[in-house]
């Protein structure tokens, strides 16, 4: 694996000449493909980004409903990037278009992106018969593979665990290793499923998580061996303009705080022991989730222990890099000039981050569970919210999941 802060040059992709990506595979494919649509806008690059099976819908992404031409060209002169696709409101997805409108689309771009599989958020997992769903169209193909799938059972870490247990011909209590990786990942029933002569690039997410970091490189070593390209490291904690991701939400609310004229600290919940350590060098206090697994609520949850003397606390994920300190400032004093009892950020109807919480609800919050964070509450006791307007909506954009905490 060579080094590069940009996930087009570690990957070795060719825009120029093969423009329209596929990627499919493990939990993360979302993640990857807005990040490299950041890389490519930042480029002067007009990006459409399309599904053959469905993703999650962000409400507050350039998007046009259906394909529509003319809304596609217009978000590309706009924003320079578009998501083109059905929608379902209901489960919050966006879904397929027919394979032709795709490709007419490709000719209003310069780079298309394709989430071309689907996996619940697991981080890894073996196709079924009609997965993955590749456009013939498509130049290149990259699997995505979450490493902290090594060391569990694959009834827990995969999706499709059956179709998993017998592939690898092991029981779906048997933990997942390198091997079994190396396996799906090159295997023409596994992830290079309908590959065929594209190019073909796979991406170990999560490297950071691992004990020993060898192993993801022995597993990349491993792929190589088989003629196939492999790269690891970790999207979250990957830098953007040459700072960790997750040093942008930190510096931002360092600087909030400072404007702020109540009492008010920073601290952090993390899993990562690089944010550890950058905390500790900087004299922040820190603490670690020991289980990042149980979801959003575990994270907040450890921040919250320790600041229940506290009148309010103010959550927010660390990948939101476009989030500035004046909104964080005015969110937070027109909670205080509010009177409500929770405020959170807004763009028209989609709500976001951060969120802010008064003492008289941390009974509540310490008794959610998995992905449900505080906006369940927020929405179970709308008159009680104060709802702070962004006047930019790309600030509410995250990249991926995790969570830090300021308490005050």
């Amino acid at each position: 694996m060579h080094y590069s802060e940009y996930f087009l040059d570690l990957l070795n992709l060719d825009i120029q000449n093969d423009p329209v990506i596929a990627v499919v595979g493990g939990g993360g494919k979302t993640s990857l493909i807005y990040r490299l649509c950041q890389e490519l806008t930042a480029m002067d690059k007009t990006v459409v980004i399309a599904t053959t099976t469905h993703m999650e819908w962000e409400k507050d992404r350039p998007f046009a409903k259906d394909g529509n031409r003319q809304q596609v060209l217009a978000c590309l002169e706009q924003y320079k990037y578009v998501v083109a696709a059905g929608l379902d409101p209901e489960k919050n997805k966006i879904t397929a278009l027919p394979e032709q409108q795709l490709r007419e689309l490709k000719d209003l771009c310069d780079v298309m992106l394709i989430e071309a599989d689907g996996a619940k958020h697991k981080p890894l997992k073996v196709p079924e018969e009609w997965e993955p769903v590749i456009p013939k169209f498509a130049h290149i193909v990259i699997s995505v593979i979450g490493l902290d799938c090594l060391g569990h059972p694959i009834r827990e870490v995969t999706h499709r665990a059956e179709k998993t247990s017998v592939f690898l011909q092991k029981n779906m209590d048997a933990p997942v290793t390198g091997e079994d990786v190396v396996k799906i990942a090159s295997s023409i029933h596994g992830l290079f499923k309908n590959v065929e002569k594209r190019i073909y690039r796979v991406y170990l997410n999560k490297a950071d998580v691992l004990a020993d970091p060898e192993e993801a490189a022995s597993i990349a070593r491993c792929l190589e061996e088989k003629g196939t390209t492999a790269v690891w490291g970790s999207i979250k904690l990957y830098p953007i303009n040459g700072k960790p991701m997750y040093s942008y939400g930190l510096d931002t609310l360092k600087k909030a705080a400072r404007l702020l004229k109540v009492n008010c600290q920073v601290q952090v919940v993390t899993q990562y022991e690089q944010i550890l350590e950058a905390c500790n060098s900087q004299g922040l206090p820190v603490y670690m989730n020991p289980a990042p697994d149980l979801g959003i609520a575990s994270s907040m949850q450890v921040g919250l222990q320790h600041n229940l003397h506290k009148d309010a606390c103010l959550f927010m994920v660390a990948d939101q890099p476009g989030l500035s300190s004046g909104s964080v400032k005015e969110l937070v004093d027109g909670f205080l000039l509010s009177g409500k009892g929770m405020g959170v950020c807004c763009f028209q109807e989609k709500m976001g981050n951060p969120c802010i919480f008064g003492a008289r609800y941390y009974p509540q919050l310490l008794k959610l569970s998995g992905d449900k964070g505080g906006k369940v509450l927020i929405r179970q006791y709308p008159e009680d919210v104060f709802y702070y307007q962004m006047r930019n909506p790309q600030e509410l954009l995250d990249i991926d999941y995790s969570s830090e905490l300021s308490g005050r």
